[in-house]
Protein backbone atom coordinates (compact mmCIF):
# COMPACT_ATOMS: atom_id res chain seq x y z
CA UNK A 1 0.00 0.00 0.00
CA UNK A 2 1.23 3.48 -0.68
CA UNK A 3 0.20 7.16 -0.31
CA UNK A 4 -0.79 8.92 -4.30
CA UNK A 5 0.65 12.44 -4.79
CA UNK A 6 -0.41 14.94 -7.51
CA UNK A 7 1.53 17.90 -7.79
CA UNK A 8 0.57 20.70 -10.32
CA UNK A 9 -1.23 17.97 -12.53
CA UNK A 10 -3.12 19.77 -15.55
CA UNK A 11 -5.08 18.41 -17.97
CA UNK A 12 -6.41 19.84 -21.60
CA UNK A 13 -8.16 18.71 -24.41
CA UNK A 14 -7.56 21.14 -27.04
CA UNK A 15 -7.91 23.99 -25.62
CA UNK A 16 -9.96 23.00 -22.91
CA UNK A 17 -8.35 23.00 -19.61
CA UNK A 18 -9.98 20.76 -17.65
CA UNK A 19 -7.97 20.36 -14.64
CA UNK A 20 -5.83 23.37 -13.47
CA UNK A 21 -2.81 23.29 -10.64
CA UNK A 22 -4.00 20.15 -9.15
CA UNK A 23 -2.42 19.74 -5.94
CA UNK A 24 -3.06 16.87 -3.47
CA UNK A 25 -2.20 14.32 -1.47
CA UNK A 26 -4.15 10.93 -0.68
CA UNK A 27 -2.70 9.27 2.67
CA UNK A 28 -1.82 5.35 2.72
CA UNK A 29 -4.60 3.36 3.03
CA UNK A 30 -7.16 6.75 3.38
CA UNK A 31 -10.60 6.28 1.68
CA UNK A 32 -10.63 9.82 0.22
CA UNK A 33 -13.40 10.33 -1.90
CA UNK A 34 -13.93 12.99 -5.11
CA UNK A 35 -17.24 15.02 -5.22
CA UNK A 36 -18.58 17.56 -7.45
CA UNK A 37 -20.89 18.57 -10.04
CA UNK A 38 -21.39 16.58 -13.37
CA UNK A 39 -18.09 18.46 -15.59
CA UNK A 40 -16.20 19.20 -12.48
CA UNK A 41 -13.14 16.97 -13.72
CA UNK A 42 -13.24 14.22 -11.08
CA UNK A 43 -13.57 11.12 -13.07
CA UNK A 44 -10.42 12.59 -15.32
CA UNK A 45 -8.42 12.84 -12.63
CA UNK A 46 -9.01 9.30 -11.60
CA UNK A 47 -8.48 8.41 -15.20
CA UNK A 48 -4.87 10.25 -15.21
CA UNK A 49 -4.00 8.12 -12.07
CA UNK A 50 -4.39 5.02 -13.77
CA UNK A 51 -2.91 6.45 -16.82
CA UNK A 52 -6.05 5.70 -18.96
CA UNK A 53 -5.62 9.50 -19.83
CA UNK A 54 -2.23 11.28 -20.09
CA UNK A 55 -1.12 14.52 -17.45
CA UNK A 56 -0.85 17.57 -19.59
CA UNK A 57 1.21 19.05 -17.22
CA UNK A 58 2.43 18.28 -13.66
CA UNK A 59 3.57 15.04 -11.82
CA UNK A 60 1.76 12.04 -10.21
CA UNK A 61 3.38 9.91 -7.59
CA UNK A 62 2.56 6.32 -6.62
CA UNK A 63 4.88 6.43 -3.00
CA UNK A 64 7.95 7.62 -4.21
CA UNK A 65 7.93 6.14 -7.46
CA UNK A 66 6.81 8.68 -10.37
CA UNK A 67 4.06 6.96 -12.22
CA UNK A 68 2.62 9.14 -14.87
CA UNK A 69 5.07 8.16 -17.45
CA UNK A 70 3.73 4.16 -16.87
CA UNK A 71 1.73 2.47 -18.50
CA UNK A 72 -1.78 1.55 -16.59
CA UNK A 73 -0.47 -2.08 -16.07
CA UNK A 74 2.52 -1.70 -14.65
CA UNK A 75 1.45 1.02 -12.02
CA UNK A 76 -0.19 -1.54 -9.44
CA UNK A 77 -3.73 0.24 -9.49
CA UNK A 78 -7.22 -1.45 -9.84
CA UNK A 79 -10.12 0.38 -11.47
CA UNK A 80 -13.79 -0.20 -10.89
CA UNK A 81 -16.05 1.29 -13.41
CA UNK A 82 -19.38 2.48 -13.27
CA UNK A 83 -20.28 0.57 -16.05
CA UNK A 84 -18.53 -3.04 -14.61
CA UNK A 85 -16.52 -3.64 -17.79
CA UNK A 86 -16.97 -7.78 -17.16
CA UNK A 87 -16.22 -9.66 -19.98
CA UNK A 88 -19.25 -10.68 -21.06
CA UNK A 89 -18.00 -14.12 -22.28
CA UNK A 90 -16.41 -14.75 -19.39
CA UNK A 91 -17.59 -16.78 -16.12
CA UNK A 92 -17.81 -15.03 -13.31
CA UNK A 93 -14.69 -16.74 -11.56
CA UNK A 94 -12.76 -15.89 -14.87
CA UNK A 95 -13.84 -12.39 -14.59
CA UNK A 96 -11.78 -12.60 -11.22
CA UNK A 97 -9.17 -14.68 -12.29
CA UNK A 98 -8.58 -12.51 -15.68
CA UNK A 99 -5.82 -10.04 -14.09
CA UNK A 100 -4.00 -12.91 -11.70
CA UNK A 101 -3.55 -14.99 -15.26
CA UNK A 102 -2.21 -11.98 -16.73
CA UNK A 103 0.13 -11.06 -14.32
CA UNK A 104 1.52 -14.45 -14.46
CA UNK A 105 1.64 -15.34 -18.41
CA UNK A 106 4.09 -11.96 -18.75
CA UNK A 107 6.46 -13.21 -16.36
CA UNK A 108 6.82 -16.75 -17.50
CA UNK A 109 6.08 -16.39 -21.32
CA UNK A 110 9.74 -16.80 -21.81
CA UNK A 111 9.58 -20.26 -20.26
CA UNK A 112 6.92 -22.12 -22.11
CA UNK A 113 8.53 -24.35 -23.93
CA UNK A 114 10.23 -25.52 -20.43
CA UNK A 115 9.51 -29.15 -19.26
CA UNK A 116 9.29 -28.02 -15.30
CA UNK A 117 6.85 -24.97 -17.17
CA UNK A 118 3.83 -28.06 -16.55
CA UNK A 119 4.43 -28.38 -12.77
CA UNK A 120 4.93 -24.75 -12.41
CA UNK A 121 1.53 -23.74 -14.29
CA UNK A 122 -0.17 -26.32 -12.13
CA UNK A 123 0.66 -24.57 -8.69
CA UNK A 124 0.04 -21.31 -10.26
CA UNK A 125 -3.73 -22.58 -11.21
CA UNK A 126 -3.86 -23.72 -7.69
CA UNK A 127 -3.14 -20.37 -6.21
CA UNK A 128 -5.23 -18.31 -8.14
CA UNK A 129 -7.85 -20.40 -7.60
CA UNK A 130 -7.32 -19.90 -3.70
CA UNK A 131 -7.25 -16.27 -4.44
CA UNK A 132 -10.41 -16.43 -6.70
CA UNK A 133 -12.38 -18.22 -3.80
CA UNK A 134 -11.15 -16.38 -0.94
CA UNK A 135 -12.13 -13.31 -2.62
CA UNK A 136 -15.69 -14.31 -3.94
CA UNK A 137 -16.40 -15.64 -0.10
CA UNK A 138 -15.68 -12.14 1.48
CA UNK A 139 -17.63 -10.71 -1.03
CA UNK A 140 -20.36 -13.12 -0.72
CA UNK A 141 -20.29 -14.39 -4.49
CA UNK A 142 -19.42 -18.03 -4.23
CA UNK A 143 -22.83 -19.04 -5.57
CA UNK A 144 -22.03 -16.65 -8.58
CA UNK A 145 -18.66 -17.83 -10.08
CA UNK A 146 -20.03 -20.26 -12.65
CA UNK A 147 -22.84 -17.60 -14.08
CA UNK A 148 -21.74 -14.92 -16.68
CA UNK A 149 -22.61 -11.17 -16.67
CA UNK A 150 -26.09 -11.47 -18.36
CA UNK A 151 -27.49 -13.54 -15.56
CA UNK A 152 -26.25 -11.49 -12.67
CA UNK A 153 -28.51 -8.29 -11.16
CA UNK A 154 -26.92 -4.76 -11.05
CA UNK A 155 -25.15 -5.38 -7.74
CA UNK A 156 -23.62 -9.09 -7.91
CA UNK A 157 -22.21 -7.22 -11.41
CA UNK A 158 -20.71 -4.71 -9.16
CA UNK A 159 -19.36 -7.27 -6.80
CA UNK A 160 -17.71 -9.16 -9.20
CA UNK A 161 -15.85 -5.78 -10.63
CA UNK A 162 -15.21 -5.30 -7.24
CA UNK A 163 -13.52 -8.82 -6.95
CA UNK A 164 -12.00 -8.47 -10.06
CA UNK A 165 -9.87 -5.09 -8.66
CA UNK A 166 -9.84 -7.39 -5.23
CA UNK A 167 -8.23 -9.89 -6.96
CA UNK A 168 -4.96 -8.56 -7.93
CA UNK A 169 -3.97 -6.78 -4.64
CA UNK A 170 -3.23 -3.95 -5.65
CA UNK A 171 -1.69 -0.63 -3.59
CA UNK A 172 -4.38 1.73 -4.65
CA UNK A 173 -7.78 1.16 -5.68
CA UNK A 174 -9.88 3.54 -7.85
CA UNK A 175 -13.56 3.72 -8.02
CA UNK A 176 -15.51 5.59 -10.81
CA UNK A 177 -19.32 5.84 -9.66
CA UNK A 178 -19.26 2.46 -8.81
CA UNK A 179 -22.98 2.66 -7.09
CA UNK A 180 -24.53 4.90 -10.02
CA UNK A 181 -26.61 2.28 -11.79
CA UNK A 182 -28.03 0.69 -8.41
CA UNK A 183 -31.39 1.41 -7.12
CA UNK A 184 -31.49 3.36 -3.50
CA UNK A 185 -31.71 0.41 -1.10
CA UNK A 186 -29.13 -1.75 -2.65
CA UNK A 187 -26.52 1.50 -3.35
CA UNK A 188 -26.96 2.17 0.49
CA UNK A 189 -26.14 -1.49 1.47
CA UNK A 190 -23.60 -2.02 -1.07
CA UNK A 191 -22.03 1.45 -0.10
CA UNK A 192 -21.39 -0.12 3.68
CA UNK A 193 -20.47 -3.16 1.96
CA UNK A 194 -17.26 -0.93 0.20
CA UNK A 195 -16.78 0.84 3.22
CA UNK A 196 -16.11 -2.04 5.12
CA UNK A 197 -14.17 -3.99 2.57
CA UNK A 198 -11.68 -1.05 2.55
CA UNK A 199 -11.06 -0.77 6.41
CA UNK A 200 -10.67 -5.06 6.05
CA UNK A 201 -7.83 -4.64 3.09
CA UNK A 202 -6.29 -0.73 3.99
CA UNK A 203 -5.89 -0.29 0.86
CA UNK A 204 -5.57 3.42 -0.23
CA UNK A 205 -8.78 3.96 -2.29
CA UNK A 206 -10.11 7.10 -4.15
CA UNK A 207 -13.48 6.73 -4.85
CA UNK A 208 -15.42 9.23 -7.24
CA UNK A 209 -19.15 10.32 -6.76
CA UNK A 210 -21.35 13.18 -7.56
CA UNK A 211 -23.24 11.98 -4.53
CA UNK A 212 -22.86 14.44 -1.68
CA UNK A 213 -24.71 11.39 0.60
CA UNK A 214 -22.14 9.18 -0.48
CA UNK A 215 -18.87 11.33 -0.14
CA UNK A 216 -20.17 12.22 3.72
CA UNK A 217 -20.71 8.62 4.31
CA UNK A 218 -17.67 7.01 2.66
CA UNK A 219 -14.92 9.25 3.20
CA UNK A 220 -11.97 8.98 5.62
CA UNK A 221 -11.62 13.27 3.70
CA UNK A 222 -13.26 14.87 0.47
CA UNK A 223 -12.21 16.52 -1.90
CA UNK A 224 -14.63 19.30 -3.15
CA UNK A 225 -14.14 19.68 -6.96
CA UNK A 226 -15.71 22.85 -9.48
CA UNK A 227 -14.73 23.68 -12.55
CA UNK A 228 -11.64 21.72 -12.45
CA UNK A 229 -10.04 23.38 -9.19
CA UNK A 230 -10.51 22.14 -5.75
CA UNK A 231 -12.34 23.97 -3.20
CA UNK A 232 -11.52 21.93 -0.55
CA UNK A 233 -10.07 18.98 1.23
CA UNK A 234 -11.02 18.36 4.57
CA UNK A 235 -13.33 15.58 7.17
CA UNK A 236 -16.80 15.23 5.95
CA UNK A 237 -17.64 16.74 9.03
CA UNK A 238 -15.38 20.04 8.39
CA UNK A 239 -16.88 20.47 4.88
CA UNK A 240 -20.18 20.20 5.74
CA UNK A 241 -19.54 23.08 9.05
CA UNK A 242 -16.96 24.93 8.14
CA UNK A 243 -16.88 25.12 4.44
CA UNK A 244 -14.62 27.04 2.40
CA UNK A 245 -16.92 29.03 0.53
CA UNK A 246 -20.38 29.54 -0.84
CA UNK A 247 -20.34 27.08 -3.64
CA UNK A 248 -19.17 23.68 -1.14
CA UNK A 249 -21.56 25.35 1.46
CA UNK A 250 -24.32 24.71 -0.98
CA UNK A 251 -23.39 21.59 -2.76
CA UNK A 252 -22.29 19.54 0.45
CA UNK A 253 -25.90 19.10 2.38
CA UNK A 254 -28.88 17.85 1.41
CA UNK A 255 -31.76 19.65 1.05
CA UNK A 256 -28.09 22.01 0.57
CA UNK A 257 -27.59 25.61 2.42
CA UNK A 258 -30.29 28.76 1.82
CA UNK A 259 -28.62 31.60 0.85
CA UNK A 260 -29.56 35.68 1.27
CA UNK A 261 -28.33 38.42 0.14
CA UNK A 262 -27.88 41.04 2.76
CA UNK A 263 -27.17 44.50 3.62
CA UNK A 264 -26.36 46.96 6.76
CA UNK A 265 -28.15 49.36 7.48
CA UNK A 266 -26.53 52.99 9.19
CA UNK A 267 -27.17 50.96 12.59
CA UNK A 268 -24.96 48.26 11.99
CA UNK A 269 -28.12 46.20 11.54
CA UNK A 270 -28.74 43.24 9.12
CA UNK A 271 -31.10 43.54 6.71
CA UNK A 272 -32.69 41.35 4.10
CA UNK A 273 -34.75 43.36 1.90
CA UNK A 274 -38.06 42.22 4.28
CA UNK A 275 -37.19 39.07 4.22
CA UNK A 276 -35.38 39.29 7.49
CA UNK A 277 -36.35 41.24 10.02
CA UNK A 278 -33.33 43.69 11.31
CA UNK A 279 -30.81 41.59 13.34
CA UNK A 280 -27.24 43.16 15.15
CA UNK A 281 -24.23 41.94 13.90
CA UNK A 282 -22.85 41.82 17.09
CA UNK A 283 -26.10 39.89 17.83
CA UNK A 284 -25.29 37.04 15.66
CA UNK A 285 -21.20 37.51 16.12
CA UNK A 286 -21.23 37.92 12.37
CA UNK A 287 -18.06 40.33 11.12
CA UNK A 288 -18.71 43.98 10.41
CA UNK A 289 -17.79 44.76 7.17
CA UNK A 290 -18.50 48.30 4.45
CA UNK A 291 -20.11 46.00 2.12
CA UNK A 292 -23.00 43.93 1.21
CA UNK A 293 -22.66 40.07 1.91
CA UNK A 294 -24.49 36.57 1.62
CA UNK A 295 -26.00 35.36 4.67
CA UNK A 296 -26.36 31.81 5.04
CA UNK A 297 -27.98 29.24 6.96
CA UNK A 298 -28.81 25.18 7.01
CA UNK A 299 -32.43 24.58 6.11
CA UNK A 300 -32.76 22.48 9.88
CA UNK A 301 -31.54 25.24 11.25
CA UNK A 302 -35.26 26.65 11.54
CA UNK A 303 -38.09 26.13 13.27
CA UNK A 304 -41.67 27.15 13.07
CA UNK A 305 -42.91 30.57 14.92
CA UNK A 306 -45.56 33.09 14.86
CA UNK A 307 -45.66 36.32 12.80
CA UNK A 308 -44.51 38.48 16.31
CA UNK A 309 -41.04 36.42 16.95
CA UNK A 310 -40.56 35.12 13.26
CA UNK A 311 -36.99 36.17 11.26
CA UNK A 312 -38.63 35.02 7.88
CA UNK A 313 -41.80 34.61 6.45
CA UNK A 314 -43.02 33.03 2.53
CA UNK A 315 -45.14 30.89 1.39
CA UNK A 316 -45.39 27.22 1.50
CA UNK A 317 -45.10 25.98 -1.91
CA UNK A 318 -44.17 22.22 -1.54
CA UNK A 319 -44.40 19.85 1.66
CA UNK A 320 -42.18 16.80 1.27
CA UNK A 321 -43.01 13.96 4.02
CA UNK A 322 -40.07 11.81 4.09
CA UNK A 323 -40.97 9.74 6.90
CA UNK A 324 -38.51 10.34 9.28
CA UNK A 325 -38.51 14.36 8.69
CA UNK A 326 -40.22 17.03 6.78
CA UNK A 327 -39.10 19.35 4.25
CA UNK A 328 -40.64 22.61 3.54
CA UNK A 329 -39.86 24.73 0.29
CA UNK A 330 -41.23 28.57 1.07
CA UNK A 331 -41.02 31.30 -1.83
CA UNK A 332 -39.86 34.57 -0.49
CA UNK A 333 -39.88 37.89 -1.68
CA UNK A 334 -36.22 39.60 -1.82
CA UNK A 335 -36.62 42.79 -2.86
CA UNK A 336 -39.36 42.70 -5.47
CA UNK A 337 -37.35 38.91 -6.82
CA UNK A 338 -38.33 35.91 -5.49
CA UNK A 339 -36.44 32.97 -3.81
CA UNK A 340 -37.00 30.00 -2.75
CA UNK A 341 -35.72 28.81 1.18
CA UNK A 342 -36.19 25.32 2.48
CA UNK A 343 -36.61 24.41 6.03
CA UNK A 344 -36.27 20.71 7.50
CA UNK A 345 -38.07 19.68 10.48
CA UNK A 346 -39.15 16.51 12.12
CA UNK A 347 -42.04 14.57 11.41
CA UNK A 348 -43.84 14.94 14.15
CA UNK A 349 -43.58 19.08 13.57
CA UNK A 350 -44.44 18.34 9.95
CA UNK A 351 -47.63 16.35 11.55
CA UNK A 352 -48.80 19.11 14.01
CA UNK A 353 -48.30 22.84 11.26
CA UNK A 354 -50.29 21.17 9.07
CA UNK A 355 -48.88 23.01 6.07
CA UNK A 356 -50.65 23.55 2.69
CA UNK A 357 -49.47 24.86 -0.27
CA UNK A 358 -49.88 28.44 -0.64
CA UNK A 359 -50.28 28.93 2.87
CA UNK A 360 -48.82 31.93 4.82
CA UNK A 361 -45.55 30.51 6.96
CA UNK A 362 -43.40 31.99 9.90
CA UNK A 363 -40.08 30.71 10.77
CA UNK A 364 -37.46 31.43 13.16
CA UNK A 365 -33.91 31.64 12.14
CA UNK A 366 -31.29 29.89 15.25
CA UNK A 367 -29.00 32.70 15.30
CA UNK A 368 -25.94 30.61 16.35
CA UNK A 369 -25.85 28.99 13.27
CA UNK A 370 -25.52 31.65 10.58
CA UNK A 371 -22.93 31.65 7.79
CA UNK A 372 -21.33 34.52 6.06
CA UNK A 373 -20.01 34.62 2.76
CA UNK A 374 -18.06 37.35 0.54
CA UNK A 375 -21.04 38.55 -2.03
CA UNK A 376 -17.97 38.91 -5.10
CA UNK A 377 -15.74 36.02 -4.39
CA UNK A 378 -17.80 33.35 -1.95
CA UNK A 379 -15.25 33.16 0.27
CA UNK A 380 -16.53 32.14 3.83
CA UNK A 381 -16.39 35.46 6.27
CA UNK A 382 -17.52 33.31 9.23
CA UNK A 383 -18.83 30.14 10.15
CA UNK A 384 -20.87 29.32 13.72
CA UNK A 385 -18.44 26.36 14.34
CA UNK A 386 -14.85 26.89 15.92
Amino acid sequence: MAPVRLRNVTKKFGQNVVLQDIDLEVNDREFMVLVGPSGCGKSTLLRLIAGLEEVSDGSIYLGDRQINHLPPKVRDIAMVFQSYALYPHMTVYDNIAFGLRRQRSQKLSLFTKLAWFAAANQKRRAEIDSRVQQVAESLQISHLLSRKPKDLSGGQKQRVALGRAIARNPQVFLMDEPLSNLDAQLRSDTRSQIVQLQKRLQVTTIYVTHDQVEAMTMGDRIVVLNKGDIQQVDTPLNIYRKPANQFVAGFMGSPPMNFLPVSIDQDGNLSGEGILKAISLDQISLPKADRDFILGFRPEDLQPSNADYADIEGTVELVEALGSETIVLLKVNNGGNDMEIRARVSADVGLEQHWQIGDRSFWKLDLNKLYAFDASSGKTLHFPYH
